[in-house]
């Protein structure tokens, strides 16, 4: 049974092109003040133009401070934003050995729908895998195919409430006869422990 859902953040983003998209975050109770999301959402690829509530409601604009992992594979950042009144935080799940397979989560985020103001969306899935990288010993969180464009940055939720990944991208497998395999990856969320200081 899920607890109370999340008050995601709606990120409005920019890219090279001056194409408009979206991406979601998180009021993180660990590290109050700061918006958690990932780390790819607010690269040098992007502009991040602003955070509004889930009414569209401007929470903080431009010139925002930013902190990322540097160096390394972990696509998290945080983003400093004082957390508005009535917010419920989210609690990071801290201890790596919490989740397993077929554990059920949820993912809320803000999929960018064109001529549309954000909506959060909330969907159901489950964690299928924690498969290593190519490119180090970190694992990754696989859960099924409950994303959109938009959902990059958004929490993956126990059914305890805490958050024990942010979703990094959405993959899709095709074999030589065209079945295709959809899932979504995950950063473990237990790695915002190198933002501490």
């Amino acid at each position: 049974m899920f607890g109370r859902l999340p008050t995601d953040v709606p990120g409005a983003l920019v890219d090279a092109e001056g194409d408009e998209s979206g991406a979601t975050g998180f009021f993180c109770a660990d590290f109050p003040g700061w918006v958690a999301t990932a780390a790819h959402v607010v690269d040098e690829r992007h502009k991040l133009i602003n955070l509004t509530d889930e009414y569209g409601r401007l929470i903080c604009a431009e010139h925002l401070d930013v902190e990322r992992v540097t160096g390394g594979d972990l696509d998290l950042a945080l983003i400093r934003c004082e957390t508005p009144a009535g917010i419920s935080a989210l609690r990071i799940e801290w201890d790596g050995t919490v989740a397993r397979e077929l554990d059920e989560v949820i993912v809320a985020g803000y999929p960018y729908i064109s001529f549309h103001k954000p909506a959060l969306v909330v969907s159901r899935g489950e964690i299928a895998s924690f498969p290593f990288l190519r490119s180090g010993e970190r694992r990754s969180l696989r859960i099924s195919r409950v994303t959109e464009p938009g959902f990059s940055g958004a929490p993956v939720i126990d059914t305890r409430g805490f958050v024990i990944g942010v979703v990094e991208q959405e993959n899709i497998l095709e074999d030589k006869k065209g079945n295709r395999s959809i899932f979504v990856t995950a950063t473990p969320a237990y790695h915002f422990v190198t933002f501490k200081h």
